[in-house]
């Protein structure tokens, strides 16, 4: 998976699942980001459900938005809404199945423990990216960055 955006006002009232996050073949995990952006006004109002299923299980959260919110404050919201106190915890998200892994910065949350998410925004005003964590960082071939041509000139054809 490369990344996903769904822009503000395009699409609502939809669920995006993404599962096979990492390689489970070999037991790696592949941390995720999302990024939330709204329209220059915030959220018109609506909802937002995040499930995180994990080796422990699965969590299921859900955020009211209220018109005017920004992408940082719906982003800290579903961040709070993960670490909620308690146990057993809620129905939808009980402690045991939680690994309360996921953290926000500005206007994104990062998950590291994640196999799937399943998103559903159900508010016109919001939009998301959601990409591998630290998508853009350099990968490594045969010892060569990628992007790297200074090697190409000495390759055979």
């Amino acid at each position: 998976m490369t990344s996903l955006r769904v822009a503000p006002d395009q699409v609502y009232g939809v669920c995006f699942d993404v599962d096979g996050l990492g390689a489970p073949l070999s037991g790696t995990l592949m941390p995720m980001e999302l990024t939330f952006e709204t329209l220059p006004g915030g959220a018109q109002g609506g909802e937002i459900t995040l499930v995180e299923r994990s080796m422990l299980g699965s969590c299921s959260v859900r955020v009211p938005v209220r018109p005017g919110t920004s992408a940082e404050e719906i982003a800290a919201e579903v961040a709070a809404a993960f670490q909620e106190d308690g146990v057993p915890g809620p129905d939808r998200c009980p402690a045991v199945a939680n690994p309360r892994d996921v953290v926000a910065d500005g206007k994104r949350v990062t998950t590291a423990l994640a196999s799937n998410l399943v998103l559903c925004i159900d508010d016109p005003g919001v939009g998301y990216s959601l990409q591998p964590e630290k998508v853009g960082a350099p990968i490594f071939i045969d010892g060569f960055e990628s992007g790297d041509t200074s090697a190409w000139s000495s390759a055979s054809p």
